[in-house]
Protein backbone atom coordinates (compact mmCIF):
# COMPACT_ATOMS: atom_id res chain seq x y z
CA UNK A 1 0.00 0.00 0.00
CA UNK A 2 1.15 3.57 -0.73
CA UNK A 3 0.01 6.19 1.77
CA UNK A 4 0.25 9.95 2.06
CA UNK A 5 -0.13 11.90 5.31
CA UNK A 6 -2.09 15.12 4.91
CA UNK A 7 -0.47 18.52 5.45
CA UNK A 8 -2.69 19.09 8.50
CA UNK A 9 -1.24 16.01 10.15
CA UNK A 10 2.28 17.32 9.62
CA UNK A 11 1.39 20.60 11.29
CA UNK A 12 -0.32 19.03 14.29
CA UNK A 13 2.81 17.69 15.96
CA UNK A 14 6.38 16.53 15.68
CA UNK A 15 7.73 13.03 15.09
CA UNK A 16 10.21 11.54 17.51
CA UNK A 17 13.41 10.41 15.86
CA UNK A 18 16.38 8.41 17.07
CA UNK A 19 19.65 9.82 15.75
CA UNK A 20 22.81 7.87 15.17
CA UNK A 21 25.00 10.89 14.50
CA UNK A 22 24.51 14.64 14.55
CA UNK A 23 23.32 14.38 10.97
CA UNK A 24 19.72 13.59 11.79
CA UNK A 25 16.71 15.82 12.44
CA UNK A 26 13.20 15.80 10.98
CA UNK A 27 12.33 13.74 7.91
CA UNK A 28 9.35 14.97 5.89
CA UNK A 29 7.25 12.57 3.88
CA UNK A 30 7.13 13.28 0.16
CA UNK A 31 3.83 14.79 -0.98
CA UNK A 32 1.94 13.01 -3.70
CA UNK A 33 -0.28 15.15 -6.01
CA UNK A 34 -3.45 16.24 -4.24
CA UNK A 35 -5.68 15.33 -7.16
CA UNK A 36 -4.23 11.82 -7.53
CA UNK A 37 -6.51 8.82 -7.46
CA UNK A 38 -6.75 7.06 -4.10
CA UNK A 39 -8.83 6.53 -0.99
CA UNK A 40 -9.09 9.01 1.88
CA UNK A 41 -9.32 7.86 5.48
CA UNK A 42 -9.16 10.80 7.87
CA UNK A 43 -5.69 12.31 7.55
CA UNK A 44 -4.44 9.67 5.12
CA UNK A 45 -4.96 8.92 1.44
CA UNK A 46 -3.84 5.54 0.29
CA UNK A 47 -3.53 3.50 -2.88
CA UNK A 48 -3.83 -0.29 -3.11
CA UNK A 49 -4.16 -2.91 -5.83
CA UNK A 50 -7.84 -1.98 -6.19
CA UNK A 51 -6.70 1.48 -7.36
CA UNK A 52 -4.42 -0.04 -9.99
CA UNK A 53 -1.18 -0.81 -8.13
CA UNK A 54 0.47 -4.01 -9.30
CA UNK A 55 0.31 -5.26 -5.71
CA UNK A 56 -0.07 -3.80 -2.24
CA UNK A 57 3.54 -4.45 -1.15
CA UNK A 58 5.83 -1.60 -2.22
CA UNK A 59 9.58 -1.88 -1.74
CA UNK A 60 10.62 1.62 -2.84
CA UNK A 61 9.19 4.92 -4.10
CA UNK A 62 10.79 7.61 -6.26
CA UNK A 63 9.37 11.05 -7.10
CA UNK A 64 10.55 11.77 -10.64
CA UNK A 65 11.44 15.25 -11.99
CA UNK A 66 8.09 15.37 -13.83
CA UNK A 67 6.16 14.74 -10.60
CA UNK A 68 5.33 11.09 -11.26
CA UNK A 69 5.82 8.58 -8.45
CA UNK A 70 7.42 5.28 -9.49
CA UNK A 71 6.83 2.30 -7.19
CA UNK A 72 8.85 -0.93 -7.18
CA UNK A 73 7.08 -3.91 -5.68
CA UNK A 74 8.04 -7.48 -4.81
CA UNK A 75 7.77 -10.73 -6.77
CA UNK A 76 5.86 -9.27 -9.71
CA UNK A 77 6.70 -8.43 -13.32
CA UNK A 78 5.64 -4.76 -13.26
CA UNK A 79 6.18 -1.44 -11.51
CA UNK A 80 3.43 1.10 -10.78
CA UNK A 81 3.52 4.74 -11.89
CA UNK A 82 1.26 7.35 -10.23
CA UNK A 83 0.89 10.43 -12.41
CA UNK A 84 -1.64 12.52 -10.47
CA UNK A 85 -4.68 11.09 -12.27
CA UNK A 86 -4.32 7.34 -12.05
CA UNK A 87 -1.94 4.40 -11.96
CA UNK A 88 -0.23 2.85 -14.97
CA UNK A 89 2.02 -0.20 -15.09
CA UNK A 90 5.43 -0.56 -16.71
CA UNK A 91 7.71 -3.61 -16.95
CA UNK A 92 10.01 -4.47 -14.07
CA UNK A 93 13.76 -4.35 -14.77
CA UNK A 94 14.52 -7.50 -12.77
CA UNK A 95 15.07 -10.79 -14.51
CA UNK A 96 14.08 -12.88 -11.50
CA UNK A 97 10.63 -11.96 -10.18
CA UNK A 98 11.55 -11.69 -6.54
CA UNK A 99 12.29 -8.92 -4.09
CA UNK A 100 16.05 -8.86 -3.48
CA UNK A 101 18.93 -6.61 -2.49
CA UNK A 102 19.10 -5.20 -6.02
CA UNK A 103 15.53 -3.87 -5.89
CA UNK A 104 16.52 -0.28 -5.29
CA UNK A 105 14.93 2.97 -6.36
CA UNK A 106 14.56 4.02 -9.98
CA UNK A 107 16.06 7.45 -10.67
CA UNK A 108 16.00 10.07 -13.41
CA UNK A 109 17.30 13.62 -13.50
CA UNK A 110 15.67 16.46 -15.51
CA UNK A 111 15.94 15.74 -19.22
CA UNK A 112 17.22 12.18 -18.80
CA UNK A 113 15.72 8.70 -19.03
CA UNK A 114 15.14 6.58 -15.89
CA UNK A 115 17.87 4.19 -14.74
CA UNK A 116 17.57 1.23 -12.40
CA UNK A 117 19.77 -1.45 -10.84
CA UNK A 118 18.58 -5.03 -10.96
CA UNK A 119 19.79 -8.58 -10.53
CA UNK A 120 21.10 -8.33 -14.11
CA UNK A 121 23.08 -5.11 -13.77
CA UNK A 122 22.29 -1.57 -14.92
CA UNK A 123 19.26 -0.82 -17.13
CA UNK A 124 17.84 2.26 -18.89
CA UNK A 125 14.12 2.78 -19.56
CA UNK A 126 13.66 3.65 -23.24
CA UNK A 127 10.36 3.77 -25.18
CA UNK A 128 8.48 1.65 -22.66
CA UNK A 129 11.13 -1.05 -22.18
CA UNK A 130 14.19 -1.65 -20.00
CA UNK A 131 17.46 -1.90 -21.95
CA UNK A 132 20.35 -3.63 -20.19
CA UNK A 133 23.37 -1.31 -20.54
CA UNK A 134 25.77 -3.15 -18.23
CA UNK A 135 25.71 -6.78 -17.14
CA UNK A 136 27.13 -7.10 -13.65
CA UNK A 137 29.22 -10.00 -12.39
CA UNK A 138 27.35 -12.14 -9.84
CA UNK A 139 29.80 -11.19 -7.07
CA UNK A 140 29.74 -7.46 -7.96
CA UNK A 141 26.06 -6.44 -8.21
CA UNK A 142 24.91 -2.92 -8.95
CA UNK A 143 23.52 -1.52 -5.69
CA UNK A 144 22.19 1.85 -6.92
CA UNK A 145 22.25 4.14 -9.96
CA UNK A 146 21.54 7.89 -10.08
CA UNK A 147 21.83 10.00 -13.26
CA UNK A 148 23.98 13.14 -12.93
CA UNK A 149 23.77 15.19 -16.10
CA UNK A 150 25.04 13.11 -19.01
CA UNK A 151 26.60 10.52 -16.71
CA UNK A 152 25.18 7.89 -14.35
CA UNK A 153 26.70 7.39 -10.89
CA UNK A 154 26.66 3.68 -10.09
CA UNK A 155 27.28 2.19 -6.66
CA UNK A 156 29.10 -1.09 -6.07
CA UNK A 157 30.12 -2.46 -2.68
CA UNK A 158 33.73 -1.41 -3.23
CA UNK A 159 33.43 1.75 -5.33
CA UNK A 160 31.28 4.54 -6.71
CA UNK A 161 31.82 4.67 -10.46
CA UNK A 162 30.79 7.09 -13.21
CA UNK A 163 29.23 5.57 -16.33
CA UNK A 164 29.21 7.39 -19.68
CA UNK A 165 26.23 5.93 -21.62
CA UNK A 166 27.15 7.15 -25.16
CA UNK A 167 30.73 5.91 -24.88
CA UNK A 168 29.97 2.89 -22.69
CA UNK A 169 32.99 3.73 -20.53
CA UNK A 170 33.57 3.72 -16.77
CA UNK A 171 35.79 5.54 -14.29
CA UNK A 172 36.13 5.44 -10.52
CA UNK A 173 35.48 8.67 -8.62
CA UNK A 174 38.82 9.90 -7.34
CA UNK A 175 37.09 11.81 -4.51
CA UNK A 176 36.23 8.49 -2.83
CA UNK A 177 39.59 6.81 -3.36
CA UNK A 178 40.60 6.91 0.32
CA UNK A 179 37.21 6.38 1.89
CA UNK A 180 37.13 4.57 5.25
CA UNK A 181 33.45 3.57 5.28
CA UNK A 182 33.61 0.57 2.91
CA UNK A 183 31.92 -1.64 1.98
CA UNK A 184 29.08 0.49 0.61
CA UNK A 185 25.51 -0.80 0.72
CA UNK A 186 23.05 1.97 -0.21
CA UNK A 187 22.91 5.28 -2.10
CA UNK A 188 20.06 7.78 -2.22
CA UNK A 189 19.63 11.20 -3.83
CA UNK A 190 19.41 14.25 -1.58
CA UNK A 191 17.30 17.37 -1.96
CA UNK A 192 19.81 19.22 -4.13
CA UNK A 193 22.58 18.00 -6.45
CA UNK A 194 23.90 15.57 -3.90
CA UNK A 195 23.94 11.92 -2.87
CA UNK A 196 24.09 10.13 0.48
CA UNK A 197 25.86 6.78 0.78
CA UNK A 198 25.86 4.35 3.68
CA UNK A 199 28.60 1.83 4.33
CA UNK A 200 29.59 -0.70 6.91
CA UNK A 201 31.69 1.84 8.79
CA UNK A 202 29.97 5.20 8.30
CA UNK A 203 28.05 7.63 6.12
CA UNK A 204 29.18 9.70 3.13
CA UNK A 205 27.87 12.79 1.34
CA UNK A 206 28.71 13.54 -2.30
CA UNK A 207 28.04 17.02 -3.71
CA UNK A 208 27.84 17.20 -7.50
CA UNK A 209 29.17 20.49 -8.87
CA UNK A 210 29.46 21.94 -12.39
CA UNK A 211 31.48 20.05 -14.98
CA UNK A 212 31.26 16.80 -12.98
CA UNK A 213 33.23 18.23 -10.05
CA UNK A 214 32.62 16.05 -7.01
CA UNK A 215 33.11 16.93 -3.34
CA UNK A 216 33.10 14.07 -0.82
CA UNK A 217 32.62 14.24 2.95
CA UNK A 218 32.25 11.29 5.28
CA UNK A 219 31.66 10.53 8.94
CA UNK A 220 33.02 7.36 10.49
CA UNK A 221 31.08 5.56 13.18
CA UNK A 222 34.25 4.40 14.92
CA UNK A 223 34.30 7.17 17.55
CA UNK A 224 30.79 6.28 18.66
CA UNK A 225 31.30 2.54 18.34
CA UNK A 226 28.77 2.28 15.50
CA UNK A 227 28.88 0.09 12.40
CA UNK A 228 26.63 -1.50 9.78
CA UNK A 229 25.10 1.78 8.64
CA UNK A 230 21.95 1.27 6.56
CA UNK A 231 18.88 2.93 5.05
CA UNK A 232 19.98 6.58 4.66
CA UNK A 233 17.03 8.98 4.35
CA UNK A 234 17.89 12.66 3.66
CA UNK A 235 16.13 15.58 5.29
CA UNK A 236 16.49 19.28 4.59
CA UNK A 237 19.68 21.36 4.90
CA UNK A 238 22.12 18.47 4.96
CA UNK A 239 20.30 16.41 7.59
CA UNK A 240 20.10 12.64 7.43
CA UNK A 241 18.37 9.70 9.06
CA UNK A 242 20.18 6.37 9.09
CA UNK A 243 20.26 3.09 10.92
CA UNK A 244 23.37 1.74 12.61
CA UNK A 245 24.34 -1.06 14.96
CA UNK A 246 26.25 -0.79 18.22
CA UNK A 247 28.32 -3.72 19.54
CA UNK A 248 27.21 -2.65 23.02
CA UNK A 249 23.56 -3.23 22.06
Amino acid sequence: MISRLSRAAHNSGHSAAKTVLRLAALFLLAHLPLDAQGKEDGMWRHWTDTDGLVETFTGSLTVMPNGQVWARHGSVASMSVLDGYGVTRIPEARLNLRDDSSSRRVYASPGTTPWAPSDRGLSEFVSGSWILRYQAAPDQPVLAAVPAGKRVLVLFSGALREYDPPAGTWKDLAALRNTRILPFNRMIAGWESDLWISGENGLGHLTIGPDAHYQWEEVSGALLGLRNFRAPLPGRLGELFAQAASPRG
